[in-house]
């Protein structure tokens, strides 16, 4: 049902926001961290919208995902202070933790 829906004609942040807010509310966890990804393509250096990307692949429980998360957002040319709020232990114990449930 929502892979018909537009992805990427003219999507502005409010519509990537507003509709990865709707689908992780229905329950719909891929499609709401897709919407999100590409809202971080949008806004690549706000600190927000990276730490939502990281928080909603940690609630998916796909340590892949995640780890292709942080594996992307390592490298980012972002200045310290906007990597230092989201914690980046944060992902890395949520991946040590997917790991021991395996």
């Amino acid at each position: 049902m929502f892979s018909s829906l537009p992805t990427s004609a003219f999507a502005t942040r409010q519509h990537c926001e507003a509709l990865a807010e709707t689908l992780e509310a229905l329950g719909e966890r891929d499609y709401a961290v897709a919407w999100t990804q590409r809202l971080v393509a949008l806004r690549p250096g706000d600190a927000g919208v990276i730490s939502r990307l990281l928080a909603r692949v940690a609630q998916l429980g796909d340590a892949a995902r995640l780890m292709d998360s942080v594996l992307w957002l390592l490298p980012q040319p972002l200045p310290a202070a906007t990597l230092a709020p989201l914690r980046p232990p944060f992902p890395l114990r949520t991946l040590a933790a997917l790991g021991a449930r395996t």
